[in-house]
């Protein structure tokens, strides 16, 4: 059996059915959602400033329409973008906008997904105080709302405050709080993040044959769920640890998997970033180091 073969026939099945979604807006019977069908699709293959401006042409649209709902989603899909390019100041400005319409519409989900976001860019900026503030008032929205898809994503959010603070106890709790509430929702994708979290927690405690272990376990959720974003990251991951682990073998193994993913959703940034490790790799193998 031809493993890369096999592994580049299932990525491609992945993308195909990322694209569907895009073909499947053209129905819809909002300009707004077409351009918010194409921005997510080429924000899920990594293409982050075309899925700006499919994101802005869906803003303009719902601003024309007085659709203040459609607004603040779009405004929340703009700041991810710039959050994901690193504009944390422009993304968390972005946000904001998005929190002052959400407010006026009492839509208490879309503000914890708002405040989520702006605590996550919050963490980015090193700016702890003002994150924590803003994860509270999502956690305080989950709770009165009891959705558990909402509050596993706010203990998710808390791991990465606290270990960007290098508390590493306190973040392994949070994502393990995380964890077995997206058990009890059968949340593949939130698992898969959780898993993925955990791992990077043993790591930095030099727990290397547990790290890679429970990375694999991120990996077959992100297979499961056809999470292609959660897979690339994971591959790479697990290719760094074997580094760590000084196993070049199958560190040049995995980052040629990241690389196919990458590849299948013409993440240039990426794809170029593991290129050269793979290129660094095959030249310490061929010099037997």
């Amino acid at each position: 059996m031809n493993f890369k073969r096999e592994f580049l026939l299932f990525i491609a099945l992945i993308v195909m059915f990322s694209a569907c979604t895009c073909i499947y807006a053209a129905d819809e019977p909002l300009k707004s959602q077409r351009w918010n069908e194409l921005g997510n699709n080429k924000f899920l293959k990594g293409d982050m400033y075309s899925a700006l401006e499919f994101f802005k042409n869906a803003l303009e649209d719902d601003r024309n329409i007085d659709n203040l709902a459609g607004v603040a989603v779009n405004l929340n899909n703009i700041g991810t973008v710039y959050s994901r390019v690193h504009e944390y100041e422009k993304a968390i400005s972005v946000f904001e906008k998005s929190v002052m319409i959400n407010e006026s519409l009492e839509n208490k989900n879309e503000l914890a997904i708002n405040f989520n976001n702006i605590g996550n860019a919050c963490v980015s900026l090193k700016k702890f105080d003002i994150a924590l503030r803003y994860f509270k008032k999502a956690m305080d929205i989950a709770n009165s709302l009891r959705d558990n898809e909402l509050k596993a994503l706010c203990y998710n959010n808390m791991g990465l405050f606290y270990k960007a603070k290098g508390s590493l106890d306190k973040a392994l709790n949070y994502y393990n709080n995380a964890l077995e509430l997206n058990k009890k929702i059968d949340n593949l994708k939130g698992l898969a993040t959780n898993y993925n979290n955990i791992a990077s927690i043993h790591l930095s405690n030099g727990k290397l044959q547990e790290g890679l272990s429970t990375y694999f376990t991120a990996l077959d959720l992100d297979k499961k769920s056809n999470n292609v974003l959660g897979l690339a990251a994971v591959l790479n991951n697990i290719a760094s640890t074997y580094l760590r682990m000084k196993d070049n073998v199958n560190a040049l193994d995995f980052y040629e998997r990241a690389y196919l993913v990458n590849m299948g959703m013409n993440n240039k940034y990426e794809t170029a970033k593991i290129l050269e490790k793979i290129d660094n790799l095959k030249g310490k193998l061929q010099n037997g180091t």
